[in-house]
């Protein structure tokens, strides 16, 4: 049987010496390494696209809001608008006045 060399661990001075980048277990999973920061910054992408979605659905749910009300005012104003005594209002500005007397029925006679 042949004889291993023995592994040289990884200390704090290696760090420190920056001779990390070279010892074998580092070169051996450079790959791993990068394939784990792909996925890092592929979760963060996600994670901000999907805040920047949450802001947009808050935003258009604002605005939705918005709109309901402008809509429930505006069909409150035409309700009062088409109501008789506001119509009466609006005629008499214009010199309009009710009639007095009320209105006839007109009969036609068929022809013979």
């Amino acid at each position: 049987m042949t004889a291993r060399p023995p592994k040289k661990s990884i200390s704090a001075a290696d760090f420190i010496r920056g001779t990390i980048v070279g010892h074998e277990f580092v070169r051996k999973n450079v790959p791993f390494l990068l394939y784990l920061t792909g996925l890092g910054l592929l979760a963060i992408t996600c994670s901000h696209q999907a805040d920047r979605k949450i802001a947009e659905i808050q935003a258009k749910s604002t605005q939705l809001n918005r709109l309901e009300s402008h809509y429930l005012e505006t069909k409150s104003e035409l309700m009062q608008w088409g109501r008789e005594s506001r119509i009466q209002e609006r005629a008499q500005e214009r010199g309009l006045v009710p009639s007095g007397k009320p209105p006839i029925k007109l009969e036609v006679q068929p022809a013979e």
